[in-house]
């Protein structure tokens, strides 16, 4: 009786594989087009490299169409906290809001600021603003100035562990990645110009996983970010903690053996552990605009 079930098993287990490996699609490969490389994994996610581009997402087939759809975020800011003993008040590095119209509020204010004045340009090296004030929430919106009158999207950021040091990331509607759509033919793909993408070697198992870690550690992405003093971020990769010590009273990673660096931007002497802010409320509300922009910049 045991023989009998146990070839049974393994009758249904050849049964099932074989069901997989039939049901694999047959484009699933890696292609080359126009200096793009397109690696699409078997199991429905892919990854597009490019130059100074790495785009990662899942795909599906509709229509004998192969549409790939990037992953992009999940909202429009992403903000980062920091407990910075050399603050007081709540300083904020602004990156990406020139992008667009985007506004800024703290704590329960009924009024919000435009970041950048329309059209900025010349801008600044770094955009940091200090506010006197100490923040319990942070809030963020986009979109023209008349939207106040039927209320705007208000984007609301918890301060729960009472951080006073932020760096804030604007991500445009016009930096989100469209869906790439292929021709399935038979075991190859092909355009919009119904040319045929070239076939590629594989990516490494090593290769694989260093982009795949490489996108789980961008900015975007993670949890945990570095920067230096001067806002320099410094990538998971880059680091190795071994070679520091942390030093309590600072609240920050103090490299063993300092370097002499003319650059202060490129200075990693000195650390800065910053935390993603997750409790993220997001409300329609009426708001008045304040007139006057944190940021002026036009040039002469």
């Amino acid at each position: 009786m045991k023989k009998i079930k146990f070839y049974f098993t393994a009758i249904l287990l050849l049964v099932l594989s074989a069901s997989i490996a039939q049901h694999k699609p047959n484009f699933v490969g890696n292609y080359s087009q126009n200096g793009a490389s397109y690696f699409i994994q078997s199991d429905n996610t892919f990854i597009i490299v490019a130059y100074a581009t790495l785009i990662t997402g899942k795909w599906h087939i509709e229509n004998n169409l192969l549409k790939l759809i990037p992953k992009n975020p999940d909202f429009p800011f992403v903000l980062y906290g920091y407990n910075n003993p050399n603050v007081k008040g709540t300083k904020i590095m602004f990156s990406g809001f020139n992008d667009g119209d985007t506004f800024i509020a703290l704590n329960e204010n009924k009024a919000i600021q435009r970041v950048f004045n329309e059209d900025a340009n010349c801008l600044g090296f770094l955009n940091v603003h200090l506010f006197t004030e100490s923040a319990t929430k942070i809030s963020f919106s986009y979109g023209s100035e008349n939207t106040e009158t039927k209320g705007r999207k208000m984007y609301i950021f918890k301060n729960d562990n009472n951080y006073n040091d932020f760096v804030a990331h604007y991500i445009s509607q016009s930096n989100f990645r469209e869906p790439i759509i292929f021709k399935i033919n038979g075991k190859s793909l092909k355009n919009r110009y119904n040319e045929e993408l070239s076939r590629i070697e594989s990516l490494s198992n090593g290769d694989l996983e260093m982009i795949k870690e490489i996108n789980k550690t961008s900015k975007m992405n993670t949890d945990i970010v570095y920067y230096n003093p001067s806002y320099k971020d410094i990538s998971a990769n880059e680091i190795k903690l071994d070679k520091y010590n942390f030093n309590k009273s600072k609240n920050a990673y103090l490299l063993k053996t300092k370097q002499v660096v003319n650059n202060s931007y490129h200075d990693l002497n000195v650390l800065y552990r910053y935390s993603q802010l997750q409790n993220l409320q997001i409300s329609n509300e009426k708001k008045t605009i304040v007139k006057k922009t944190l940021f002026h910049f036009q040039c002469k």
